[in-house]
């Protein structure tokens, strides 16, 4: 194993840093530039404004699990399964668990977006439709992490 290409989380607050340096990496890459090109979000889920029709940039809201969530699990089923970390790596994962269908979002306008994230409950009663208009997961993020596992496995000749 090239063992330079791996480190270990000894605390929490490197736990930390790591959730946030791998969520910091897949949000700055061409693949999530990628994923993004590939979803339905060209109309506000809360407002119905288009961004063709309205000029409204429209964004993309990680629903039930935000990309911190997803970026912990992955981090988590590594250590888990007792596999060696590197946030390259896992950025790899979070964007198949993104193109394989594993993840839950929803379009919306910047401010309700951010509105959302300070006051879900609040926006959520103002704006019903958008629980209407979440594009649901269609996969296992189960099957994904453990194909990952598999490859990490055989690839560098790890030992469970």
């Amino acid at each position: 194993m090239k063992d330079y290409l791996f480190y270990t989380v000894y605390d929490a607050q490197e736990y930390e840093k790591m959730i946030k340096d791998l969520e910091r990496c897949f949000r700055s890459s061409p693949e999530y530039r990628k994923w993004l090109s590939t979803i339905k979000r060209d109309v506000c889920a809360a407002t119905g404004l288009t961004y063709d029709e309205d000029n409204a940039p429209i964004e993309i809201h990680h629903y039930h699990k935000t990309l911190y969530d997803i970026c912990q699990s992955v981090i988590d089923y590594f250590l888990d399964n007792q596999l060696p970390l590197n946030v390259l790596y896992l950025s790899f994962v979070v964007f198949d668990l993104h193109m394989s269908g594993c993840v839950t979002y929803v379009p919306l306008l910047h401010c309700i977006h951010k509105m959302l994230h300070e006051n879900q409950d609040q926006v959520l009663m103002k704006y019903p439709s958008i629980e209407e208009n979440i594009i649901h997961e269609k996969s296992n993020m189960e099957n994904i992490l453990d194909y990952h596992k598999d490859m990490l496995l055989n690839h560098f000749k790890l030992e469970k």
